[in-house]
């Protein structure tokens, strides 16, 4: 019987014949493993006795290259054991790489979610859009303004739909958000110009806001300003 030599990126190491690694009747005795493994490639070769005694009853020399090559005698369990390390040592760091790569997109897919839904909110203000208001923010919905008021949800929309709290422009920069599974933290700096009752708002203030998760959609469930005081 002919020698056999197989040579394949060591990714692919775990895919030789594997039913003859654990199938007794297809094993031939004596059968010879070898794996060398140079950077990424590894060279695995399959002696078999029988080929082996052909050789040397033809007094023919093997193959030189051959010579190079580590082999080991082993039993069944041997090459099983050998077997499941190349397919872990394959698989295992494909299949956490796809969950941390799974993990970012999902974090980034938020992210720009929060983004967006913050822009639509601040619309909303600009132009006292009762509807929009109503769906972005949670109903159980507190928020801390610059100069320290309060308002819950209902107040929020009845202050912008009347004329009492309205704003000409608001920008916002320095913006980060972090995600914790249905919860997301917002922080940033906001630049507003408006009035509040006929009072000016403070104009640079940060903020924190916190949305949730709720039945299938990101809410506002909490929002605290501060006034940001320029140090001389």
């Amino acid at each position: 019987m002919p020698v056999k030599a197989i040579a394949m990126p060591f990714s692919f190491a775990a895919a030789i014949d594997s039913s003859s690694l654990i199938d007794p009747p297809r094993l031939e005795t004596g059968v010879r493993l070898a794996i060398c493994d140079s950077l990424s490639l590894a060279t695995v070769v399959l002696l078999n006795d029988l080929g082996a005694s052909a050789l040397e009853s033809q007094n023919r020399k093997p193959d030189p290259s051959l010579m190079l090559l580590m082999s080991f005698k082993g039993g069944l369990s041997m090459r099983r054991a050998l077997f499941i390390a190349v397919l872990v040592l394959n698989v295992a760091p494909m299949g956490v790489g796809q969950k941390q790569s799974a993990r970012g997109s999902h974090r980034t897919s938020v992210e720009e979610a929060i983004r967006k839904l913050d822009n639509e909110r601040i619309q909303a203000q600009i132009h006292a859009d009762a509807t929009a208001l109503d769906r972005i923010y949670a109903a159980d919905f507190i928020g801390v303004g610059p100069s320290g008021t309060v308002r819950t949800k209902p107040q929020v929309i009845l202050d912008f739909t009347s004329g009492d709290l309205k704003f000409q422009s608001i920008t916002t920069d320095d913006v980060q958000v972090r995600v914790y599974g249905n919860t997301a933290v917002e922080t940033g700096r906001s630049t507003m110009h408006g009035q509040d009752k006929g009072q000016t708002v403070p104009r640079d203030t940060r903020f924190t806001r916190v949305w949730v998760k709720q039945q299938g959609r990101w809410r506002l469930v909490a929002n605290h300003y501060s006034s940001q005081i320029t140090r001389q």
